[in-house]
């Protein structure tokens, strides 16, 4: 366990942002299920829809990772 304040805070911010980092990933793995099952049913309107959804997610994402 951490001693010195600074470190305690590091310990708050990080599992923070674990937490927020797995509903994004989360979310983003929904959204590409959602654009595999428009593309199997041949559905091209929702497929596009959900592939714009899909690729928003992941740039944001991409941003927070890196």
């Amino acid at each position: 366990m951490a001693n010195m304040k600074n470190a305690k805070k590091a310990i708050k911010v990080i599992e923070r942002r674990r937490v927020e980092n797995n509903n994004y990933e989360a979310s983003m793995k929904t959204a590409i299920k959602n654009v595999e099952k428009a593309v199997g049913a041949k559905n091209k309107e929702k497929a596009s829809e959900a592939l714009a959804t899909a690729t928003k997610k992941i740039d944001k994402l991409l941003k927070l990772v890196l």
